[in-house]
């Protein structure tokens, strides 16, 4: 079974993609992007276009957290 991270070792490191992830993180309010797209924990389910279709939609702005 694969480990997460090691898609990338050809560019970067196990390490350096982590630590790659965890800045983006920083950067991207992924909640806020998701929550735009009226995609809120709850018991029941999204389909991973509607999820995709969020993240291709939100502005660089909303991205980052700024109003």
């Amino acid at each position: 079974m694969g480990k997460n991270g090691t898609c990338s070792e050809s560019q970067l490191g196990q390490h350096e993609y982590f630590e790659a992830v965890l800045n983006l993180k920083k950067k991207v309010n992924l909640l806020q992007i998701l929550r735009i797209a009226r995609i809120e924990p709850d018991d029941g389910f999204y389909s991973l276009d509607n999820i995709v279709k969020a993240g291709r939609s939100c502005s660089f702005s909303t991205a980052m957290g700024k109003p």
